[in-house]
This record gives structure tokens, sequence and C-alpha cells, in this order.
């Protein structure tokens, strides 16, 4: 655990220390529970973090002891890398309880915020994103945190994030509900939510996401909203109006109106994470909407209790606002075991096809366009009945069903100002088939399809919030039999499929459970560290992995194949002046000596946090997309990928095969798949093991 170097007390190693196994270094900190020093175990000669009970507790007041052990509970049980591990729990020769926790080499939130203010939208964004990752973990286990604030948010030396101090955590255990100190307040004035002050032991889950949002707008703007605070967008112009509506929405006093679940408040930063090209410079310039004069928010009581006056209305949900095309948008795809895609299908002369997974509204339209086509939209009752009939059987089974599975996204929106609703095509909106009496009002963002709740073979219409993700069905208008249009057909997991003592040429490939983790060193004369994948893809595909990076500076490549040719894309490139991604080589040349087929981005993409990388290939073409953002699109010539080669150091065994590779990183890969368009790939296990 890290605290700022200038609180760091020298502590005389026999000045009561008696924590067998462990030599003090220095004292960390104090607080209402104890002290934490930073202290070396024998055993393993590492550095750890050693918190102790305080020795200055009154027997009358609360079962501290009690408290001090769910802390540690509650933290041991949270396996997760963006919560600070507990390795143990004891007591002294002396009475007073201590635990074992990991050493966080670096600084806190509240000292970085301290020397800056305020953080660039990007790196508040991707502390916020990481800290509701580590929350959403400890929701799922009963643990609430309830005093999420800045000194509690730690930053390695890294980048790596993580939460900690679990020292007001309420657990779903009930006999640590009550628990507390006489005389001291739960929570953190400015941060806690109301109800954590007014009866700390009723405070759910949605307490964090309150604190979540004060952590936001304080990142965001560099103050914590107050009394009547102004929104982000007035208080930092250049943000735009996005976040307004989003932290005002965590901040609402009563916890009903707030994001019901961490998922539904990432979900959302998701959407405007897209927004501001988190990790990489977008290739386009943003046009905001015009901003409309916003109500003060009215934040009373002595700092904790927060209202809002009855003329401060939540600013509107708006996705489009500093939003880019949707053509730069692109999905992060959980597909659900028990879904499928479907194949196409026909209707009076437009082709039809529903695809599964976990899509936000925006993803959806984004990939539906990807694909050359559009949501459906659904102009009449018969066209209605045969989209649901045609793919309703495709949905999970009714006994595995979630709410967000039980229908597909489709192209309707309402207008910004008139509360009317419309297709996304222009299409008119006069056939209707409302879940409800009356039309939803404008301000309902998405229009989904879905069963009727009465079973069987009719369907009604629904509006849902944009970030609750669903599958969606794609429409191509007026496409014929035998039209060129590239029908996504199937889904294949490569994963399952690695052997790694088959399929890997050089370096240090290895299996940790379902995961695929490379260490990769320099360049050698073996090459790059890298493995064939067991696949040879069609003529057209995409090429997808989830991989967190773990440790290391640089690139971390996938290997493609198109029309014979073999190249490679390469993520974080070093070059002087910053990095860099891009497809290698075009026209021999590498990625590092021009400007085609690359992007400049300001930082490495971030060690601890899973990032996507999906490349979309096309007879036409190649799209890169990091994170669901567009970073490269390279159009191929007229003799089409001829420009397209592979440097002997990253050349596989066969070069119609796919692969992977990495330089000076260490790569945790969790998911590799292809989706396939034009033709069928072929899996191919016959390679035998190559000399390492």
């Amino acid at each position: 655990m890290s605290f700022p170097q200038t609180d760091r007390l020298r502590q005389n190693p026999e000045d009561g220390w008696d924590v067998p196994g462990y030599d003090v270094i220095e004292l960390i900190g104090r607080g209402g529970m104890g002290a934490v020093y930073k202290a070396r175990q024998h055993s393993l000669n590492r550095v750890v973090a050693v918190k102790i009970l305080s020795t200055e507790i009154d027997n009358e007041q609360l079962d501290f002891a009690t408290r001090f052990r769910v802390e540690a509970m509650a933290m041991a049980r949270l396996a997760h890398p963006n919560i600070v591990s507990v390795h143990d729990f004891g007591e002294t020769a002396s009475g007073r309880f201590f635990y074992i926790m990991e050493f966080v080499e670096g600084t806190d939130l509240a000292k970085k915020l301290q020397s800056t203010e305020k953080l660039p939208v990007s790196e508040a964004l991707r502390i916020i994103l990481t800290v509701c990752e580590a929350l959403e973990r400890a929701h799922s286990e009963g643990v609430v945190h309830r005093d999420i604030k800045p000194s509690n948010i730690l930053i390695h030396t890294s980048g790596l994030v993580k939460v900690a101090d679990f020292g007001l955590a309420k657990m779903d255990d009930p006999s640590t509900a009550t628990l507390t100190l006489s005389g001291t307040t739960m929570g953190s004035h400015g941060y806690a939510a109301p109800e954590v002050f007014a009866r700390a032991s009723t405070a759910d889950h949605r307490a964090d996401i309150y604190s979540l949002g004060v952590l936001l707008y304080e990142m965001l703007t560099g103050s914590v909203p107050r009394g009547m605070f102004k929104l982000p967008s007035e208080k930092v112009p250049e943000l735009g109006t996005g976040f307004d509506s989003l932290i005002c929405q965590a901040l609402e006093e009563d916890r009903e109106e707030r994001f019901q679940s961490v998922a539904e408040l990432r979900a959302a930063l998701s959407e405007l994470e897209h927004s501001h090209a988190l990790l990489l410079v977008p290739q386009q310039s943003l046009t905001p909407l015009p901003s409309s004069p916003r109500p003060w928010r009215w934040m009373i009581g002595s700092g904790v209790a927060a209202a809002v006056a009855a003329a401060c209305l939540l600013a509107p949900y708006s996705t489009d606002v500093s939003a880019p095309p949707a053509s730069a948008l692109a999905p992060k795809v959980t597909p659900e075991p028990d879904t499928q895609d479907s194949p196409a299908a026909e209707f009076h002369g437009h082709r039809y096809q529903y695809i599964s997974g976990a899509w936000t509204w925006k993803q959806a339209e984004a990939n539906a366009a990807s694909l050359g086509g559009h949501l459906v939209t659904l102009t009449s009752p018969e066209e209605n009945h045969w989209v649901w009939t045609q793919f309703s059987p495709y949905l999970p089974p009714n006994d595995k069903r979630a709410l967000t599975e039980r229908g597909w996204w489709v192209g309707g929106r309402p207008l910004e100002t008139s509360g009317q609703w419309k297709w996304i095509n222009e299409e008119p909106f006069d056939y209707t088939c409302w879940s409800i009496l009356k039309p939803p009002p404008a301000r309902t963002p998405r229009l989904r399809q879905h069963n009727n709740g009465g079973g069987g073979r009719l369907s009604a219409w629904s509006p849902v919030h944009y970030s609750q993700p669903c599958g969606y069905v794609v429409e191509w208008d007026e496409v014929k039999a035998g039209s060129s249009v590239s029908v996504p057909r199937k889904v294949i997991d490569l994963l399952p499929q690695i052997d790694v003592e088959r399929d890997a040429i050089s370096g240090a490939w290895t299996r940790d459970g379902s995961d695929l983790v490379v260490k990769a060193g320099p360049i050698t004369e073996a090459g790059t560290t890298r493995l064939q994948l067991p696949y040879v893809p069609p003529e057209e595909y995409d090429f997808e992995i989830e991989f967190t990076s773990e440790a290391g500076i640089n690139s971390i490549q996938q290997i493609l194949s198109a029309q014979g040719r073999p190249f490679t894309w390469q993520m974080d490139v070093k070059i002087e002046g910053g990095v860099k991604s891009g497809f290698n080589l075009i026209n021999k040349i590498r990625v590092s000596d021009r400007k085609e087929g690359t992007a400049m981005h300001p930082h490495f993409l971030a060690h601890g946090r899973r990032h996507v990388s999906r490349l979309e290939v096309r007879k036409n073409g190649l799209r890169a997309i990091i994170d669901g953002r567009e970073i490269v699109r390279w159009r191929a010539g007229k003799d089409g990928f001829l420009a397209l080669d592979i440097a002997a150091p990253e050349a596989l065994r066969d070069k119609l095969h796919l692969g992977l590779a990495a330089v000076n990183r260490t790569v945790r890969f969790h998911r590799i798949s292809v989706r396939e368009f034009t033709g069928s790939g072929q899996i191919d296990l016959t390679l035998k093991t190559a000399a390492k």
C-alpha cells in the first residue's frame, strides 16, 4: 500500500513492533483503526504492507477488533487485479491484531490531484473505469466499500490502479451489518452518499455509485461538488456536455434515481470513452452539438446530504453529444455461451441476420454499418412478425435468459426535440408495436424488439437505455440472392485450439488456466517471440484478441494473412517522440518510418487492464479497432494486397496462418477469435513441434 512520501516517518523497529516474521522498514501512515507499516517478510524476502490494530482502543467502544477482522476478510475474499491483495491475518504476542497486504509502490489519487488539480479526460476515464471493475467484483461478493475517495485509490508506478482500505466495508454477513465505531461517522465528508451518514447500516452498493460520481467530477474539474455546484461542462467548457447527465444521475440524493449498478454506470462511461479517444488519438475531429443552458445542482447540509431543487432536472440523455460518427465506433463483443448468430435470411427483397452478443445500441449501430447494413427497421406488421419468428429461436433458452437477452436492438430512436420517434434510415415511423398503451417520451433512449410477455410467436417494442447490452438484427436493403455483401457466418474460438508445444515458434509461451501468457524479450536471431495459430482464415474475416498487458513497453502483434500475403498489426511500437500502431510492412516500409496505415498515440496501452483489438479484413482493405475505437483504415490499391508483406523476424512457418507476437512485453491473452465472413476458414492441427 502506498502513501505520499512526505507523510512517511522512520519508525524504530524496537518501538512496539512485534509482528513475527516481518522486519519493519518505515511507518506509512496512521488512521482511526491503527497504523500501516512498510515491512519485509523474512520467508519470501518481499516487501509488504502491514496494518496493525491500534493499542489506544477504548474497550467500551464498538468491538473494534471485529471491524478490523471484517476489513481483512473483505479484502481477502476479493481476488481481483485492481483490489489490494491481503496475504495473511494474525495476532501479535502483545494481543494486537494485524493483517499483511501487498505493498503498492507509487502514489495515490489524492496526491496526484494535489499536483495536477484535474486530470486529462482519458486518464480520468481510465481510472474511473478501472475502479468500476474493482467495485463490480466487490459488489458481486456482497461487499460494499462505503469509503471511495482519492486517497483510497492507489496508482502503481506502472499505472496500475488498485482500490484500497475496506475499513468501512459492509459485507452481506448480518453479524457485521451494524458495526461502527462509537463517536465516529462512516464514510468521508464530500464523498459518501447521504444514506451513509443518515443510517450507515442501510447503505447498499449504490452508495459506492454516488462516491464514484464525486470522484469523477473531481478528476475532471479539480474540485469536489459541494453546495450549489456547476455542471462539469460549465466548470470546464472543453469537456462538452457528455458528462453532465451521467454525473448528475450518479449524484442523485434518492438512490433509486441513481444508476442501479456499477455495471450500468460503467456501460455509460464506456460510451463516453468512445467519444474521447481514451488511448489513441483519432484521425478525425469531434463536433459537439451546441450546448443549451444547464441548471445548477444544489447540495445542502454540512457537506453531506445532496438535494436537487425542483427546477434542477437532469439534463436529458443525448448519446450524440461530442460523439464521433457511428462508423468510428466499434463493439466490445461478449457473446453469451447459449447464444449464436443466425444464418442470413431474406424477406421481400431485403436480407436480415441476428447477431448475438452484448452490444450497446451505439455499438450495434456501428457494427451494422461496418457490415454494409443498418439496424433493422420494422415498418409493417408483416415485417415485424417475420423478423421475430425468424430469429427468436436464436435467443438463449427461457430458463437461462436474463432481461437484456429477451430481444434485440432495432433501429428506432427518439428525435432530439419533438418527442416523436424515427427510424435511423428515415423511413416513415407509421407502424408501431409498443408494449405500453402510449408511445414513450422522447427522453427514453433506444428501441428493442422482444417477446410480448405471453410467450409464443408475438413480439412487442420497448424503450431501453442505450447502454443495456443485447444482440441486434442487421438489415441490408434490396440485397438480391448471390449479392457480394459480406454477411458474417460464424465465430471461431481459437484459444482452446492452441497447443503451446506445437504452435510456439520462439520465446516463452505458457498456459495459465484458460489464458495464454507470453513473456517476450527483445528481437533475437530467432526473430520476435511468436506463435502460429492453428487456423487458416477465409477471404474476409475479423481477427479479435482480448488481452491484458502485464509488463514491458514495446509491441504486441497480430499476424494476419489476406490474398496470400502475410503481414502484421503492431500495437505500441516505441518510436522517438511517442508511440505508434499500424500495419507492417506496407511497400516494404516499417510502421516506425511511415504515416500510411499507422496512427500515433500519446500513451502505451495501460498495464493491468483488459483491452480488445479487432482487425477487419475485407477484399477492399483493412480496419483496426482498439477498445471500441477505430484507429487505422487502409484501402487496398488496384493490385489488392500486394503492397503488404511481413518482415523476416515476424514470419510464421506457414504464411497462410494467423499468429501472435510480442517484443519486450508480458501479455495475457483472454480471448482469441475469428468471425468468418466470405468463405470458411480451416482449423489446422497437423503442425509438428518446432525447435525453440
